[in-house]
C-alpha cells in the first residue's frame, strides 16, 4: 500500500503546480507536468494502435482469428502494453520523490521571502511541497509579481 500512497501523493503534488511561465526555467516540474498530461491523452490510442499492429503482423487481416493472430507475439504485446501503462506511474513517483526533496540555498531564501510576504512562520527544513504551497497562496493574493525575484 505504500507504493500506491506514494503515487497518489505524486499526483496531488503534480496538480499543485501552476502553469506559470516564470517557473519554467527554474523548476523541472512544470515541464514534466506537461509531458505527463500529453502522455495521458496520447497513450490510450497508442495502445490500441499497438494491439492492431501486432494483430496485423500475425496475419489478422487475412482471415485469421484474433487470438491466433497474436498467439506468437502475445508475450511481447503484453510487455509493450505494460511498458506504456507504467510510464505515467514513473512520472507520478518522480513527483512524489521531488515533493520530499529539501530546498537548496537559493530556493530556501526565496521560501523565507515568501513566508515573510505572506506573514507565515517559515519551517526549519522546508521541502519543495512547502514551497509550492506558498507559491500558490502568493499567486492568489499578490499575483505573479513576487515570482520575478526567483
Amino acid at each position: 500500500m505504500g507504493f500506491i500512497r506514494n503515487i497518489l501523493a505524486g499526483v496531488e503534488y503534480m496538480k499543485k503546480w501552476p502553469d506559470e511561465p516564470l517557473l519554467y526555467p527554474v523548476f523541472a516540474e512544470c515541464r514534466i507536468k506537461k509531458v505527463i498530461t500529453l502522455e495521458q491523452r496520447l497513450f490510450p490510442p497508442f495502445i490500441v494502435l499497438t494491439v492492431i499492429w501486432y494483430f496485423y503482423r500475425g496475419g489478422g487481416f487475412k482471415g485469421i482469428p484474433f487470438f491466433m493472430a497474436i498467439e506468437d507475439s502475445l508475450p511481447m504485446l503484453i510487455c509493450c502494453i505494460c511498458f506504456l501503462l507504467l510510464l505515467p506511474l514513473q512520472g507520478y513517483y518522480w513527483f512524489y520523490k521531488r515533493s520530499m526533496q529539501k530546498l537548496n540555498d537559493k530556493q530556501k531564501t526565496f521560501y523565507i521571502e515568501l513566508c515573510t510576504l505572506l506573514k507565515r512562520e517559515p519551517l526549519l527544513e522546508p521541502t519543495l511541497d512547502d514551497l509550492i504551497n506558498n507559491i500558490n497562496v502568493c499567486i492568489k493574493q499578490f499575483g505573479k509579481d513576487p515570482l520575478k525575484k526567483l
